[in-house]
């Protein structure tokens, strides 16, 4: 009698997480020369390294080069007839910002099938209407919600991330604790190129940064969607700032430098 064979049950491949990351493209205009960027790029980036998809949602203008997203992602964006554009100046080694044009507000209409939803404007762009129509767990950049040029806008208390830079952060005039107690059950508070702080489950830890790199455009987005796309895959909450630490270092010391 022959022995049947059992069957060995293959194990599904685990699906990849998709992020939508809503926030305007933009250029800085450094020195007479443009340099494209914005959020659906840099986040964009982050959420590929951490192993998601990203659904990238902005509007930009007919001179923008699409072609510079040059890693997996689909878009939605809503194409006008300008790109938002800073005008980029150094005075005394302090990065100035001037608002040059602005594309304008992004639609108020949710309706894409994403595990995760990362709201990183850069001027204003996204309405309480949008956030109000998010059922996915959200992170949120306060960049484009506390910057002076682009007139200053209340926080949204409710996502699962938050992320700020020391000076953004300076400008809220809020403690950590209170950030975290306001509904937002983890906070980014980055320090440039030395780390940053990760505060969570009633403790922080300040990650400090082993390898510093030269770019410094484009890091914060970076490192908000991978820690992003991290906790959404499954890691919990230091794995995922250890991780991201190194992803944004990456990032960091393998790009050009901008500024």
């Amino acid at each position: 009698m022959k022995r049947r064979r059992k069957r060995v049950k293959m194990s599904k491949r685990r699906k990849k997480i998709r992020v939508l990351v809503v926030g305007n493209f933009t250029f800085d205009l450094i020195d007479g020369k443009r340099y494209p960027g914005g959020p659906p790029l840099y986040a964009g980036m982050g959420v590929v390294a951490a192993g998601g998809i990203p659904l990238l949602l902005g509007n930009y203008g007919p001179d923008y080069p699409l072609d510079i997203l040059s890693f997996p992602h689909e878009l939605i964006g809503e194409r006008g007839p300008s790109t938002t554009t800073f005008g980029v100046s150094f005075v005394d080694g302090v990065r100035r910002m001037e608002v040059l044009s602005n594309a304008g507000s992004i639609s108020e209409k949710v309706n894409v099938d994403a595990d995760g939803v990362l709201v990183d404007p850069v001027c204003g762009e996204v309405r309480e209407e949008f956030l109000r129509g998010v059922k996915a767990p959200l992170a949120v950049d306060v960049q484009g919600f506390v910057r002076p040029q682009c007139g200053l806008r209340p926080i949204p208390p409710l996502g699962q991330v938050l992320h700020s830079n020391f000076e953004e952060y300076s400008t809220l005039k809020s403690t950590l604790q209170e950030l975290s107690l306001a509904g937002n059950r983890e906070v980014l508070l980055s320090f440039d190129s030395d780390g940053f702080i990760l505060v969570g489950d009633s403790r922080s830890r300040f990650v400090r940064t082993d390898m510093k790199g030269e770019r410094t455009v484009g890091n914060g987005d970076f490192l908000l969607a991978a820690f992003f796309t991290l906790r959404l895959s499954g890691y919990d909450l230091w794995e995922a700032g250890e991780k991201a630490k190194w992803l944004v270092e990456a990032f960091s010391n393998s790009l050009p430098t901008l500024s």
